[in-house]
């Protein structure tokens, strides 16, 4: 798997197998096989599970950074 796309943008991710074994291992087989999709009660295949955990990981590094970066455009805005 080597591309997400979301609205109107495409992420390409070079994946390795030792990194998609390392998802499988540490992410898929211990939590992803587990749930069930949102849209039905089939669970979750590992690539797109992999899909799901790559886009909530990203939404939350990209989420952190806004709120870091706006918290310290504030401070020097008081300073």
């Amino acid at each position: 798997m080597n591309t997400i796309t979301a609205g109107d943008f495409t992420v390409e991710l070079d994946i390795s197998p030792e990194m998609y074994s390392w998802f499988l291992r540490q992410q898929y087989i211990p939590k992803g096989s587990k749930l069930d999709e949102e849209a039905g009660g089939d669970k979750y295949s590992a690539p797109l599970y992999l899909k799901k955990y790559l886009k909530d990981n990203i939404d939350r590094f990209l989420t952190n950074a806004l709120k870091h970066r706006t918290a310290n455009t504030q401070k020097e805005a008081e300073e």
